[in-house]
């Protein structure tokens, strides 16, 4: 398997059967080296119509300290090197700009898989569970990595505070498909904002 660690995406699949061999607008925030983006494209975008949005600045957050043009160089690469580079859009910009201007040109919820894995700062990752609810289909997930991470010093700034508080907040909404390094949640009921 070309994305790397093989048992890791065979469980990432398995827990995303729901959408294999359907039309997926897929969003992904938080693109990185492109690994996870391989992977959609090549497991989730074989119809016609299918989409794939990946949204990164490529300038690192509070996590990590590493060459992030080197990231992006890899990034695109592995793009051009999937089984449907032509249907990933690729949005160079932080994940609230990219919500704002999505927001302006989409009145109703368009994605139906969204995958949260960009700045894993509490107050960020907050700002995108509740943006990708929003933007979220009745009936689609939101898969949010790194809820058990513990790489930083304070809780806040790491996703499962900000995981655990939207999950109570939208209690009445979601459905938790599945928990553990990775949260599964399905919407079930909309929110009105």
């Amino acid at each position: 398997m070309e994305w790397g660690n093989e048992e890791y995406y065979k469980r990432f699949e398995s827990k995303l059967e729901p959408f294999k061999n359907k039309t997926n607008k897929i969003l992904e925030l938080g693109a990185y080296r492109g690994d996870s983006s391989k992977f959609f494209s090549d497991k989730f975008l074989n119809k016609k119509t299918s989409e794939l949005h990946c949204v990164d600045t490529w300038k690192g957050s509070v996590e990590y300290d590493e060459d992030f043009k080197e990231n992006e160089k890899e990034f695109k690469k592995k793009i051009k090197d999937s089984k449907f580079p032509d249907k990933i859009t690729v949005h160079k910009q932080t994940t609230f700009k990219f919500f704002i201007d999505h927001f302006k040109e989409k009145k109703k919820p368009y994605f139906n898989l969204i995958y949260i894995d960009a700045c894993h700062d509490g107050r960020c990752v907050i700002s995108d569970a509740i943006n990708s609810f929003k933007a979220l289909k009745l009936d689609g997930y939101i898969v949010f990595d790194d809820y058990g991470w513990k790489k930083t010093k304070h809780d806040y700034e790491r996703p499962k505070l900000a995981i655990d508080s939207f999950i109570r907040l939208f209690r009445d909404n979601i459905k938790i498909i599945s928990k553990g390094y990775k949260m599964y949640i399905q919407k079930v009921k909309e929110y009105e904002f």
